[in-house]
């Protein structure tokens, strides 16, 4: 049904929305006693987050049972977490004294409309290329975990 497919992406617009916001929120709040305590493992948490949801992604890929994939809540959930960037802004917030609820709102609503041209974007690739896409995106998530694990082991 089309109404739940809308209201799938809407979900998952706002998460992405939300968690862009919250971790600035979190980092202004935090500021750099958390940041120093999570620095020592956060790269083995991005690494873990971003293969799972990789790997989830190739399974469909190759999956036998035809279907139009969705994220799953939790796949949304993790993506979105990983904003450890944002939490990083939060924090340069925090030292130069920026508005911190008007930029937030910034960020949430400026999120939420990429993620709405993004969702065209990605409907008319599908259409050109279904799977290929589904293969491709699991793959840059599972170069992208390595790549966060390695740079920060070296």
């Amino acid at each position: 049904p089309k109404g739940n497919i809308k209201k799938q992406s809407f979900i998952g617009f706002f998460i992405f929305g939300f968690f862009q916001a919250l971790m600035p929120f979190l980092g202004y709040h935090l500021d750099v006693l958390f940041s120093k305590k999570i620095q020592a493992y956060d790269h083995y948490i991005a690494f873990i987050f971003l293969m799972i949801v990789g790997i989830n992604m190739l399974k469909d890929a190759f999956s036998e049972e035809e279907t139009n994939y969705n994220f799953k809540l939790l796949d949304l959930t993790i993506l979105a977490f990983q904003q450890v960037d944002a939490f990083a802004i939060g924090m340069t917030f925090a030292f130069l004294e920026v508005a911190i609820y008007q930029a937030l709102l910034i960020i949430g609503i400026i999120t939420f409309l990429l993620c709405l041209f993004a969702l065209q974007i990605g409907r008319y690739l599908n259409n050109k290329f279904q799977n290929k896409a589904l293969i491709f995106g699991g793959i840059v998530l599972i170069l992208i975990a390595f790549k966060t694990l390695l740079e920060h082991l070296f």
